[in-house]
């Protein structure tokens, strides 16, 4: 009979695989594997991969309450930025919560995009605006000028998961900046998503334009 130490070690084991597994992909990825909002896709399917499998710890546990998805949004968003980099042969250095300058107070972008010793562009990522709904603008207006006083050329990007919660989630439908500074990927929580039909309905903004803008930075 096996000990619970020696079981332990068993799911231990498949928990050490996923960065190897995640590493050997990203060295699989060449350009002939991008197809039309195949990242904006992909970036989705897995939202969606890890909602079901919180979703089913959840049952196993008893749990009342999901894990909040916005540090494993940051880091899928992180991936495939380092994806498009990739593949189009940036030379870019991409960070993550780093701080923009080695002083006080000095912003902690959730992505930051580095050109040698310069921030060139910050991404701040949300799954949702949540009750920041309706002040979301000034607070990354305001982040957006910390940046400005350190890299006055830099440019500053929202990137949020969902449109779920807001007004007929619609999003950013109503500013001119949607679709070039403000995104949001889709219209529904990714677990409801259905990725067996070919349709694209459940996208709001595709993530490509704001990787391109990058791309030309």
């Amino acid at each position: 009979m096996k000990s619970i130490l020696t079981l332990e070690k068993e799911i231990s084991e498949v928990y050490k695989k996923i960065p190897k597994v995640i590493e050997l992909v990203y060295n699989e990825i060449n350009d002939q594997a991008i197809g039309d909002n195949e990242i904006t896709k992909s970036i989705l399917y897995r939202l969606h991969t890890f909602y079901h499998y919180q979703y089913e710890l959840n049952t196993f546990y008893k749990r009342g309450y999901t894990p909040p998805a916005a540090d494993f949004f940051t880091e899928t968003v992180l991936y495939y930025l380092n994806v498009f980099c990739k593949i189009n042969k940036l030379d870019y250095e991409i960070k993550s919560e780093v701080a923009i300058k080695r002083k006080r107070g000095s912003i902690r972008p959730d992505i930051s995009i580095w050109k040698g010793e310069d921030v060139i562009a910050i991404i701040e990522c949300k799954t949702q605006l949540g009750y920041n709904r309706h002040s979301w603008q000034e607070d990354f207006q305001s982040r957006e000028q910390h940046l400005k006083k350190d890299f006055p050329m830099a440019k500053a990007f929202l990137l949020v998961m969902t449109a779920r919660n807001w007004k007929n989630n619609n999003g950013f439908a109503n500013y001119l900046e949607r679709g070039k500074k403000y995104f949001v990927l889709t219209d529904r929580w990714p677990s409801e998503i259905d990725f067996n039909v070919t349709n694209q309905e459940y996208i709001i903004d595709c993530i490509e334009p704001l990787f391109e803008q990058l791309s030309k930075l």
